[in-house]
C-alpha cells in the first residue's frame, strides 16, 4: 500500500553450479506497470553475488499490478523471458480512481479465524522442516509487544552454512499472487529462450560501466586517443580517466560505490573545447509484452485496507524515532588523501582569492603563465631541486571535481574555501601522469564549474542503493518512552545480509500492536549452492 516500504534482497548465481556469480558485480531493479513504464530503476552494487535496496511507495504511485523485474547487464543479451518477474499488486487509498483494481466479482478471501482453529489444533507444532533444516519458534500464539525467539538449525550432519535473508510480516487478509520460491526459480528452463536483438552487452564485471563517445565539434568526426576525465563530486567522490579508441569510444569503470548521482566528464586536451563527449544512455527495455497477475479489489477488503493505511499513517509520523540506518561501509576515500599535507584556512589569515592564498600560504604551490590571458597550477616535485617542466599539469580537485580551467580556480573566492591538501608525488590516472595532486573542499560543498565549458558533459548515473540496518524496537519490563509511542508495524522484521557460519542461528524479535497472522520467511542459499526456503506461522492476539 502506499505509505509502506518495498524490502528487497538480490542474489545473483552462476545458473549451472548455483554458486555466487563473480560475472557482475551490478544489479538492477525495476517496479514495471502494466503500460510498460517504470516507477524506479535500482542500481545495486553487489558483494559477492548479493545485494539489497527497498522502496518507499509514494502516494503518486496510482492502484494497479506492477511487476518486479530484476536482471544484470550481462543478462540482457538473453532477453527479458530470463529475468526474475515477480507481481506486485499496490493499493493507493489516496485516489478515488481505482479502476485497475476493481473487481466484477467477488474474490474468495482469507479469514484469520480459520488459521487460528489451525494453529490451535496443532498448538504443539512450532517446526517446518526441509530436507534437514528446522526453522522454530518458542510458541505459536504471542501477546502484544511480547518477545519471539526464533531458531534456525541444521538436522541429521546438514550444513545451513550459508547466505540468507529473513522476513517476519503480516499475512494479507486477502489472496494476492504467490512468492517465487529460490527452489522453483530457473529461468532458463521455465521461460522461452528469447534473444536480445542489435546489441551485445558487456558484463560488468568490477562495476559500474560508463561508455560514450569523443567527436570533433566543428567536423563530428571521432577523436583518437583523447583522454577523457570523470570525476563524481563528493568527500568520498571518485575521479577517472580513460583513453578513446580509433572510434572515439572510451569506457570506465567506477569499481566501488559512490554517494552522488551525478558525474563530469571532460576532455584532457589543450584544445578540449573543438572536441564533445557523448554519453551512452543505458538502454531502456521493451516492457509491453510482459504478462501481469490480476489482484482485485473487493467491497469486503475496504475494513481490512482502511485498517492498514491507518496504521501506516501512524507509522510514518512517528518514523523519526525509529528511523532506519545506513551501514557504514568501508572508506572509498581516495587514497593519496593520507598522504597529503593539509592547510586549514582559517588557521591563516584569509585572502580573497586563490592565487594569493597559495602565495602566501600554501607551500610547494605557485601559477605559471602559459599565454597572454591562461595560468597554469603546479607543483613542485617532493626533490627540491628537481625540474618541473612548464607543462607538468597536477591533477587539481574542488570538491571531488577535476579542474582544468586553472585560470578560474585561482580568481575563485577562497574565502569560501576550507582546506586545501597538496601531494607532491607523481600521479597516476589510467594512462594520464600527473605532477602533483592539489585539493580543495569548500565550506558549502558547492563548487561548480564555468557554465561556459563547451567539453565539460554532466551526465546522470543514479546513484546506487545503500546497504542499510532496519529498525526494530525491543521492549523492556520498565516503562520507558519507547513503550508510550505507538507500534503498528505489519513488518516486524527485515534482515537482509544474514552471513550464517555455525550449524544453528538464533533471532529475535518484538510483536506490535498489530493482531493477527504473521509469517516468518527465512530464504538464501548455503556455501554448497543449496536453496534454502523455510516458512513459519504464529498469531498475535
Amino acid at each position: 500500500m502506499s505509505g509502506e516500504y518495498l524490502y528487497y534482497e538480490i542474489y545473483c548465481r552462476n545458473a549451472k553450479t548455483n554458486s555466487a556469480s563473480s560475472i557482475s558485480k551490478i544489479a538492477y531493479v525495476e517496479l514495471v506497470a502494466e503500460n510498460g513504464k517504470s516507477v524506479f530503476r535500482h542500481k545495486i552494487f553487489l558483494e559477492q553475488g548479493r545485494g539489497q535496496g527497498d522502496f518507499f511507495v509514494p502516494v503518486s504511485v496510482k492502484s494497479g499490478n506492477y511487476k518486479l523485474v530484476g536482471y544484470t547487464q550481462w543478462m540482457k543479451n538473453r532477453g527479458i523471458d530470463h529475468f526474475f518477474q515477480g507481481d506486485i499488486s499496490i493499493v493507493n487509498p489516496y485516489l478515488s480512481d481505482q479502476t485497475p483494481l476493481l473487481a466484477n466479482t467477488n474474490d474468495t478471501l482469507y479469514t484469520e479465524s480459520n488459521f487460528k482453529v489451525e494453529v490451535e489444533a496443532n498448538r504443539s507444532r512450532t517446526e517446518y522442516r526441509i530436507d534437514g533444516e528446522v526453522l522454530s519458534l518458542n510458541d505459536s500464539v504471542f501477546s502484544n509487544r511480547e518477545k519471539v525467539n526464533l531458531t534456525f538449525r541444521a538436522k541429521s550432519g546438514a550444513s545451513i552454512q550459508g547466505d540468507y535473508s529473513l522476513s517476519v510480516r503480516k499475512v494479507d487478509s486477502f489472496t494476492a499472487s504467490p512468492m517465487i520460491s529460490l527452489q522453483n526459480f530457473n529461468p532458463s528452463e521455465t521461460r522461452r529462450d528469447s534473444k536480445a536483438e542489435h546489441f551485445f552487452y558487456i558484463p560488468e564485471m568490477r562495476g559500474d560501466l560508463i561508455s560514450g563517445t569523443v567527436t570533433s565539434i566543428a567536423e563530428n568526426n571521432p577523436l583518437k586517443d583523447a583522454q577523457i576525465a570523470m570525476s563524481i563530486p563528493g568527500e568520498e567522490g571518485m575521479t577517472k580517466v580513460a583513453n578513446s579508441d580509433n572510434e572515439g569510444i572510451f569506457y570506465l569503470n567506477l569499481d566501488k560505490p559512490y554517494t552522488s548521482g551525478q558525474a563530469i566528464f571532460q576532455v584532457i586536451n589543450r584544445k578540449k573545447d573543438q572536441y564533445r563527449i557523448s554519453i551512452d544512455p543505458k538502454a531502456s527495455l521493451e516492457y509491453t509484452a510482459l504478462s501481469f497477475y490480476h489482484f482485485k479489489l473487493t467491497p469486503q477488503m475496504k475494513d481490512a485496507l482502511l485498517q492498514r493505511s491507518v496504521h501506516n499513517q501512524i507509522e510514518n509520523a512517528f518514523f523519526s524515532v525509529k528511523p532506519d540506518t545506513s551501514v557504514t561501509a568501508e572508506s572509498r576515500r581516495p587514497a593519496y588523501l593520507d598522504k597529503m599535507y593539509f592547510y586549514d584556512l582559517d588557521e591563516y589569515t584569509r585572502f580573497p582569492t586563490v592565487r594569493e592564498t597559495l602565495v602566501e600560504i600554501v607551500n610547494n604551490v605557485y601559477s605559471r603563465k602559459i599565454d597572454h590571458e591562461n595560468y597554469r597550477i603546479q607543483v613542485r616535485n617532493y626533490i627540491f631541486d628537481s625540474y618541473v617542466p612548464p607543462n607538468a599539469q597536477p591533477l587539481v580537485l574542488v570538491d571531488g571535481i577535476f579542474v582544468q580551467d586553472h585560470t578560474y580556480l585561482l580568481d575563485y573566492d577562497a574565502r569560501k574555501i576550507e582546506k586545501i591538501g597538496v601531494l607532491q608525488d607523481k600521479y597516476i590516472l589510467g594512462l594520464q601522469i600527473f605532477q602533483g595532486v592539489v585539493v580543495m573542499e569548500t565550506i558549502d560543498g558547492d563548487f561548480s564549474l564555468p557554465e561556459t565549458d563547451a567539453f565539460t558533459t554532466i551526465q546522470q548515473l543514479g546513484k546506487p542503493q545503500e546497504r542499510k540496518k532496519y529498525f526494530s524496537p525491543v521492549y523492556g519490563d520498565s516503562l520507558s518512552q519507547k513503550e508510550r509511542i505507538p507500534d503498528f508495524r505489519h513488518q516486524l522484521l527485515w534482515k537482509p545480509n544474514i552471513v550464517i557460519h555455525e550449524k544453528e542461528a538464533s533471532f529475535s524479535f518484538y510483536t506490535s500492536d498489530v493482531n493477527g497472522r504473521f509469517e516468518v520467511s527465512l530464504k538464501g542459499f548455503t556455501t554448497g549452492g543449496k536453496a534454502i526456503s523455510l516458512t513459519e506461522s504464529f498469531l498475535v492476539e
